[in-house]
């Protein structure tokens, strides 16, 4: 993909050639009284105009011969790819819509097998104008600005842009945002570029889009298609879901065969294969279709997969070993270690090929063999795994102890091999960020795959930990509640509340209490909180600091005791706290008499003591400059103001992987609202504030967030209420919606968030129009209007 070295020498001759040139022109020029006669003689006209017409020429043959740094690719080598006409379509329309806020950023969303890497593939072909001639490419005419580059991402990868640094340029060197948009910009001498980046799985969703989202942050003629590898996922305007094979479908795929099939068999191949297109090929590819008794013998895919792994024989052990280590590794196999673990030979490799169970393909010139997951499944069916994965674990052991594959084999193994000090290779990998790699192992956990943990209890619970821990890294708190409630009813039980004098035993217990935290579930944390700190076992200062601290922003949020939050939080400050945690009870103290409207609080000492313990990008400093904005807003009523600090902590964030992000998108949109009532015209276009809006509430939704989801659903309700309170039947929907929030608040608790409710509810039920007095709607999380304080005094 590479022509740096080639563009560097044609640069040089010609800078060779024009040094020559000048030369030639100046020397003569200065005349030193010691000139010799061969100088004097190379002032002769015809040589300097000779020379000058060869720099030219040369310089214009450069540019000629000139390459980018990137070149188009052929991508999609499937020929017997079906032209999805009409997705391919969606996704040129993408290219044709305006660089602005998401509509850079697209999403296809779908389970495995469903050919969203062939589409990508064909589709960045289409772009660069390599896949023959196409009606959509001469319909679409504006796609030819772009360069289009796919990239493919290992789905164990934890991090996404050293993946695609590794695509680009085949080393670890663009590793911010910044060197891969100034890469980019040279890549092509086209105007804009297109990136197409597959196989990101479920678990790597959130950190790839904000690494798409920080890309285009800097690069404006950018445009990112991100292909997640998602169950059940909805389609929606940025997302597109490639639907299953259908018997039209069927039908394309059976000429490109040169098949011809009856009205039955059309029918047959659709339940067999469920409608998945890899499974639908991979019946064109196996021998079922020459039997004259058709299909109907056939239950579903797995007995396909048997007939095939029956056909080759025993070099079905080949195909064995692939299923087995895509279940320990979840990636592409190189085919060298394939060949040496299962001691097959090439012919024996081909025959998997031709039995369509498996393929070759090349990346940067090393030999990869790919397995469908679901493929791999079906094999898996068929065979007793242990022997299978105990070569696989000796034979990586010794290639590599460290490696994540060899772990994962041992794991799971019965506990008949040595002990290896598996606590301490998990601690390791838990350490060095591993958090995708522990989100796997959960998966193999939860099907009881993991046989060494079932009979070591204490390594089992440091397991949970990594794991659970991992899942809140990763932005996943409804995975990791869910995988709470089982391990809480399961036969090995978790460490009990009164294990939290142990450190060990603290930090399990602090997870938990986080996770209910972290779901709005405040009393039962709360209540968790109360018990630990009532039990006889003294506990680490540090530790009850902690948790006195997490039982203040518990209160803080119910909004019901928060005079007591407050009591607590002063009292913490008065303590020898470490800067990081001090910094965390100063803005939380903040927040609240703020909130109150406390006009005797000294706000400008804590700000002070703020400022001398802030550094710039840290965690901390994101949360603090957030609160900061609030103060100043109040103190000055301009939400400008208080925009300019929230765009600040986003330039962060858009670079980071902290899922605070998706509040800074509430605040965001709340103060771009606010900014809006304040001035006479508006400011702020309404779709992309909503657009912010909606990033808060998918991330809230998915995550159990009913804090954040609430108040971002009241915030769109007020961004559009100027614009539709005159419609009764608006107003009766949006009522139904605030009536809806408020019953999931009164359940979890959250009296700030009731009140708010009510407010919105007044407003649409008296279809007021809404005053420009600055703060009337502007009510955030921590900002509330006297309207709503009064309403929880009055409680």
């Amino acid at each position: 993909m590479r022509n740096k070295t080639t563009n560097r020498v044609l640069l040089a001759m010609f800078i060779f050639f024009i040094s020559i040139s000048a030369t030639l022109v100046v020397l003569p020029l200065i005349k030193p009284a010691y000139a010799i006669s061969w100088l004097e003689k190379l002032n002769g006209s015809s040589v300097d105009i000779g020379m000058w017409l060869i720099t030219v020429l040369f310089g214009l043959l450069s540019i000629k011969l000139r390459k980018p740094v990137l070149k188009h690719e052929l991508y999609c080598r499937d020929r017997y790819f079906i032209d999805r006409e009409k997705e391919r379509e969606i996704l040129f329309a993408f290219l044709e819509t305006g660089n602005r806020d998401d509509g850079s950023l697209f999403f296809v969303k779908s389970g495995m097998c469903r050919g969203k890497t062939e589409l990508l593939q064909r589709f960045a072909d289409d772009v660069n104008g390599i896949s023959g001639s196409s009606s959509l490419q001469n319909k679409h005419r504006r796609a030819k600005d772009y360069s289009a580059y796919y990239i493919p991402i290992h789905q164990l990868s934890e991090d996404i842009l050293q993946e695609v640094s590794q695509s680009l340029c085949g080393d670890n060197s663009l590793n911010t945002y910044e060197k891969v948009t100034i890469y980019l910009k040279k890549a092509s001498y086209r105007k804009k570029t297109l990136l197409l980046i597959d196989n990101i799985s479920r678990l790597q969703s959130h950190s790839a889009t904000e690494m798409a989202r920080g890309i285009l942050y800097r690069n404006p003629k950018l445009k990112i298609i991100l292909a997640i590898t998602e169950e059940m996922a909805t389609a929606k305007p940025d997302t597109l879901t490639p639907p299953l094979f259908g018997e039209m479908h069927i039908n394309e795929l059976a000429k490109v065969y040169n098949r011809t099939l009856s009205p039955r068999a059309e029918k047959e191949i659709v339940r067999i294969s469920s409608g998945i297109p890899s499974y639908v090929r991979m019946i064109f590819q196996t021998d079922m279709l020459e039997q004259s008794i058709t299909l109907s013998n056939i239950e579903d895919i797995q007995r396909v997969v048997e007939n095939q792994l029956s056909r080759i024989g025993n070099n079905n052990l080949v195909a064995n070993y692939l299923a087995c280590l895509k279940l320990c590794h979840g990636g592409n196999v190189t085919k060298a270690d394939l060949l040496m673990l299962c001691q097959a030979s090439e012919s024996q490799l081909n025959e998997v090929f031709d039995a369509a169970l498996a393929r070759e393909e090349i990346v940067d010139k090393q030999s990869f063999i790919l397995m469908d997951g679901l493929v791999a499944q079906c094999c898996l069916k068929t065979i007793h795994c242990n022997k299978y994965i105990y070569n696989i674990y000796h034979f990586y052991q010794s290639k590599d102890p460290n490696s994540d594959i060899a772990l994962v084999a041992r794991l799971m193994l019965p506990d008949s091999l040595p002990d290896i000090q598996l606590n301490e290779l998990l601690k390791k990998k838990y350490e060095d960020g591993k958090f995708l790699f522990f989100a796997n192992l959960g998966n193999l956990e939860q099907n009881n795959m993991l046989c060494a943990l079932q009979d070591e209890q204490s390594l089992y619970n440091s397991f949970r930990y990594y794991y659970l821990s991992s899942l809140l890294q990763l932005g996943e708190y409804s995975q990791a509640i869910s995988a709470l409630d089982r391990y809480e009813h399961s036969s090995f039980y978790l460490p009990t509340l009164r294990e939290c004098y142990s450190p060990a035993g603290f930090e399990m217990q602090y997870l938990i209490i986080d996770l209910h935290h972290l779901s709005n579930q405040f009393t039962i944390a709360l209540g968790e909180i109360e018990t630990a700190l009532s039990q006889s076992l003294p506990i680490k200062q540090e530790h009850l600091n902690r948790l006195l601290y997490l039982k203040s922003h518990c209160l803080k949020h119910l909004g019901s005791q928060l005079q007591e939050a407050d009591q607590i939080l002063a009292h913490l400050e008065s303590k020898e706290l470490h800067s990081g945690f001090l910094i965390k009870v100063l803005y939380s103290r903040l927040a609240i008499h703020i909130f109150w409207g406390d006009m005797e609080f000294d706000y400008g000492t804590l700000i002070q003591c703020l400022e001398k313990l802030l550094e710039e990008g840290t965690v901390e400093w994101v949360h603090a400059i957030w609160h900061i904005a609030q103060y100043t807003w109040w103190k000055t009523g301009r939400a400008s103001v208080a925009l300019k600090f929230i765009n600040t902590g986003l330039e962060t964030l858009e670079i980071t992987r902290w899922r605070i992000i998706y509040d800074f998108y509430f605040e965001k949109a709340e103060w771009m609202r606010i900014q809006n009532d304040e001035e006479k015209d508006a400011i702020h276009n309404v779709s992309t504030i909503l657009s912010f809006y909606e990033k808060a509430i998918n991330f809230a939704d998915e995550n159990q967030d009913i804090n954040l989801a609430c108040c971002a659903r009241l915030g769109k309700i007020l961004t559009l209420f100027p614009e539709c309170s005159q419609s009764r039947s608006w107003c009766r929907e949006q009522r139904r919606i605030v009536d809806n929030e408020f019953v999931k608040m009164e359940m979890a608790g959250l009296e700030i968030n009731k009140a708010y409710a009510e407010y919105v509810k007044l407003l649409l039920s008296t279809t007021l129009i809404i005053s420009k007095k600055p703060g009337n709607t502007g009510i955030s999380r921590d900002i509330r209007t006297e309207f709503t304080t009064d309403l929880l005094l009055s409680d």
